[in-house]
């Protein structure tokens, strides 16, 4: 995958697999990757191998938004790759949504780079995500509500579970021993 990896990022995972079997078996994909534009096909199949289940890639299949939470909900864990524009888009809102109001584990992954998630900003922009989404998304509030989500109640969850994460550091340009 090109990451650099800090020594507890295995265990994180491995960590988050295991509580995630202690609840009521459900799972058939170990994780659903939420904004990885960059990550190939080989890079999922490598991040199977590494972690021994299936991945599923959310760019997969976007032609049937269902289908999409369907996977979320069936999902041991959501793997967030934190990007500064992640929660700009309606898509990932959606899963992370999904996931916070199915109990579904969250874990994150702090891309590193041009691209840099600013904690900060996150944070602002989640607690006013019911009016400054179109300001940085037009329109992508209209796809929320078309799927039923009452932006205000969204806006609530995900800026008190988002900021609350512990995020992994991730650099898709680093080497493996970096």
């Amino acid at each position: 995958l090109g990451a650099s990896r800090h020594a507890g990022d295995g265990h994180a995972l491995q960590a988050t697999r295991a509580r995630a079997r202690c609840r009521e078996p459900r799972a058939r994909t170990l994780a659903i990757l939420a904004h990885v534009e960059w990550m190939t096909a080989s890079d999922a199949a490598e991040l199977e191998g590494m972690l021994g289940a299936p991945v599923f890639l959310d760019s997969d299949d976007l032609s049937d938004l269902t289908k999409l939470l369907d996977q979320v909900e069936e999902s041991d864990i959501l793997l967030l790759f934190q990007s500064r524009n992640v929660l700009c888009r309606p898509y990932c809102l959606l899963e992370l949504y999904t996931a916070v109001e199915k109990g579904i584990p969250i874990v994150a992954m702090r891309v590193r780079g041009a691209n840099e998630y600013q904690f900060d900003e996150a944070t602002a922009f989640l607690k006013h995500l019911d009016t400054e989404l179109d300001r940085a998304n037009p329109g992508a509030s209209k796809l929320l509500q078309k799927h039923g989500v009452d932006l205000r109640d969204m806006a609530f969850k995900l800026s008190m579970a988002v900021p609350n994460l512990i995020s992994i550091d991730f650099n898709p340009s680093g080497s493996r021993n970096n």
